[in-house]
């Protein structure tokens, strides 16, 4: 398309409406004004504002067709504006919504695989780049706008996201008649009868799509979620791994997915998973945190457990990964301890940037004192410890142990008894059989 033409096109695709621009920096904000103003949008079509809440407000308020938007707004990520937008907004071929990204965030990546965005500029970002895309995604939009299938679609996708039920009752089953082999179709009856709460139905319809389509990036999204709130861990790691295969999975989901994965006992794909999403240069600290976390708590299965190797390996790279995360790093400490690796635990410890004053990192330190210091000091120890306010589970089994080793007087034991219970009183039965 040449200059002339995309001007035109730009213009027409605006109509009287408005480009929206969503940024905190003002030299970007002047930039992208003179940009458009060169390409021929109107100065007063063109609004800027400042955060995400002033843009969800005006888009309420005015019809618009661009919206250009920074990834992020004094750490207020821009995600919960991008599907809200969406919500607002069913039909894609009227509104262009790009997001300028400083790098690549896997969450992002996801809404725009699901279609809350029609493209991502990185920074930094040429006039041509911008240009030529927006060019051809117009081409597209203006294609769109005149196909009567999908006028019908979005129209009945707007009365789904207003909920207006009653209005579709006999609409969506019509319209699926009418296209019988269409894959919308049958996503809007999944969606119907999802938004009733029919989830069997929804599952049939999105399952139906599959055979049809086994890419369709919206059906798998509903699919996870459905069997993930049901609990079904088999199709829930099923669905999981065919969204890995091909997309970006959103952060949102990749916990349940490695629990699933954990109770159906696929450690491969676990690892498979570490492997495609931790990197040694990832800038998505988000992700990066939660697959850590996620890894981390798969270290506490019995399942994972049984398999000693696989085990360490991926408690190194949960610890690799926590980027010094005090939680992450206790639980991963924890692990290698119960399952009797006090070498690694003393060592990274050691090397910890963390304080070893830190309540967490002490209890860490009780515990392998426990086995290689003299029982006397680790009785006096966990006194100490408790004296001081930590009353975490394993000190006081420690405690109670080391003052049973050193035959202690029956009131001091259970003077102690008491006070683990007291702050434990679901381990009631375990310190009692302890001092039995």
């Amino acid at each position: 398309m040449n200059q002339d033409k995309f001007k035109q096109a730009l213009e027409s695709f605006i109509d009287t409406n408005f480009l929206l621009i969503v940024s905190s920096n003002k030299a970007e904000r002047s930039n992208f004004r003179k940009v458009f103003s060169d390409l021929g949008v109107k100065a007063t079509q063109i609004q800027i504002v400042g955060t995400f809440s002033d843009a969800k407000d005006f888009i309420k308020k005015n019809k618009t067709q661009i919206v250009l938007a920074q990834d992020f707004i004094d750490n207020d990520s821009c995600e919960e504006f991008l599907i809200e937008n969406v919500g607002l907004n069913p039909d894609r071929s009227k509104q262009l919504f790009f997001v300028l990204a400083s790098d690549r965030r896997h969450a992002l990546i996801s809404l725009f695989e699901e279609k809350h965005i029609d493209n991502i500029f990185y920074k930094p970002i040429t006039v041509e780049g911008l240009t030529e895309t927006i060019s051809d995604l117009l081409v597209k939009k203006i294609k769109l706008q005149q196909n009567e299938f999908y006028k019908q679609y979005w129209k009945l996708q707007k009365d789904l996201k207003n909920e207006n039920l009653n209005v579709l009752i006999g609409l969506i089953p019509k319209f699926r008649l009418e296209n019988p082999d269409s894959v919308e179709a049958i996503y809007l009856e999944g969606l119907f009868y999802e938004k009733q709460g029919l989830k069997d139905e929804a599952l049939d319809r999105y399952n139906e799509i599959l055979i049809m389509d086994p890419s369709h990036i919206l059906c798998l999204k509903h699919l996870f979620d459905i069997y993930s709130n049901k609990e079904d861990f088999i199709n829930t790691s099923k669905i999981g791994k065919l969204i890995i295969d091909k997309f970006t999975i959103h952060p949102n989901r990749i916990q349940s997915l490695i629990k699933s994965l954990i109770i159906t006992k696929d450690f491969d794909c676990i690892i498979s998973i570490s492997k495609k999403y931790l990197t040694d240069d990832m800038e998505d600290t988000r992700l990066e945190r939660t697959i850590a976390a996620s890894l981390a708590i798969a270290g506490k299965s019995g399942y994972l457990r049984a398999s000693i190797d696989l085990f360490r390996e991926l408690t190194h790279v949960s610890l690799k990964h926590a980027r010094d995360n005090l939680n992450i790093t206790y639980m991963c400490l924890n692990n290698l301890l119960d399952m009797g690796d006090f070498d690694t635990a003393k060592d990274y410890l050691a090397r910890s940037v963390h304080s070893s004053s830190e309540d967490l990192l002490r209890i860490i330190q009780y515990r392998i004192d426990e086995k290689i210091e003299k029982n006397e000091n680790v009785f006096i120890k966990g006194a100490e410890l408790t004296n001081n306010g930590l009353h975490d589970f394993y000190v006081y089994e420690i405690w109670l142990k080391s003052a049973m080793k050193a035959n202690k007087k029956e009131a001091m034991i259970e003077s102690i008894t008491d006070q683990a219970v007291k702050h434990h009183p679901i381990r009631k039965n375990h310190f009692i059989k302890m001092k039995a």
